[in-house]
């Protein structure tokens, strides 16, 4: 048996609380972010803002940035219409609180994670196991998935019982 050959891929370290962040930024060694910069993206552990720029791969520029979110777990349903059927995909994540009331009604929650989901965010960056995702030779592409609705949940929300989509859901079982 031989040794089992290992990647990692690169995240930053909070420039607040000096743990690990969870924001992945190896996917932006393309040469496409090293002018525009990145963020502000939200430390996991604190909630906050983090934003930089790639100078190179391996060599990230990170600054504080004034913001700050707090979390709350939510529920998206995404919808890819395919050749036979629409598949669907329900994705289990963090709704961020800006702490601003107007961004904490329903119809700005909604706005905010359509947004999230078709244009702010590249799908590999929340889709685990996923290595690419190229559509019309884009390798980054944005909004490949449609946003249908969103809604919070508790944090013992039970993923493992398929009774409970339908319930969430009811869009998917049309």
């Amino acid at each position: 048996m031989s040794a089992a050959q290992l990647y990692r891929h690169e995240f930053l370290m909070c420039p607040w609380c000096s743990e690990q962040s969870g924001c992945r930024v190896d996917h932006l060694y393309d040469g496409s972010f090293f002018a525009a910069g990145f963020g502000p993206w939200y430390c996991k552990l604190c909630g906050n803002g983090i934003e930089g720029r790639v100078i190179s791969p391996g060599n990230v520029e990170v600054r504080k940035s004034d913001t700050r979110r707090t979390f709350s777990r939510s529920m998206a349903l995404l919808k890819l219409e395919g050749k036979k059927d629409t598949v669907f995909f329900i994705m289990d994540h963090n709704r961020y609180h800006s702490g601003d009331p107007s961004d904490e009604t329903d119809d700005a929650n909604q706005h905010n994670q359509r947004y999230f989901f078709e244009e702010g965010s590249c799908p590999t960056n929340w889709i685990d196991q996923c290595a690419a995702v190229i559509v019309s030779g884009d390798c980054d592409p944005h909004g490949f998935l449609e946003f249908v609705r969103a809604t919070d949940v508790p944090q013992d929300f039970d993923t493992d019982d398929d009774s409970n989509w339908p319930a969430l859901f009811p869009e998917a079982f049309d």
